[in-house]
């Protein structure tokens, strides 16, 4: 809720959620604690899919992060095809995200002008 009282309420031109940044500890914590819960009262057959989902979620962690470092792309979907600070709702937007940016071909415009 304090997140949104900022503006820009995005975090502007930069790569993530720069505002959450300080949470991401916090939201490493709580599924450590339920997987080490996990673990200690299940079966084998319990703790081996945890340690499946806890790897996929590892990889694609890494694969989003790694693009955010390593990928000049990234950085241009800040202002293409309109300022992110412009048009904050691109943020949301699931069909050209940030983290894909230079491996998908972003979407048509709605409307062009005449």
């Amino acid at each position: 809720m304090t997140v949104a009282a900022f503006l820009p309420w995005h975090g502007g031109g930069c790569y993530g959620a720069r505002y959450s940044t300080g949470l991401a500890p916090w939201f490493t914590l709580l599924p450590l604690l339920v997987c080490e819960r996990c673990w200690t009262t299940a079966g084998l057959g319990q703790t081996s899919r945890t340690m499946i989902a806890g790897g996929a979620l590892l990889a694609l962690s890494i694969f989003i992060n790694a693009r955010g470092a390593v990928s000049y792309e990234t950085s241009l979907w800040n202002d293409s095809p309109v300022n992110v600070d412009r048009q904050a709702d691109r943020v949301w937007d699931w069909r050209y995200p940030q983290f894909l940016a230079g491996l998908v071909h972003p979407p048509l415009r709605k409307s062009f002008p005449t």
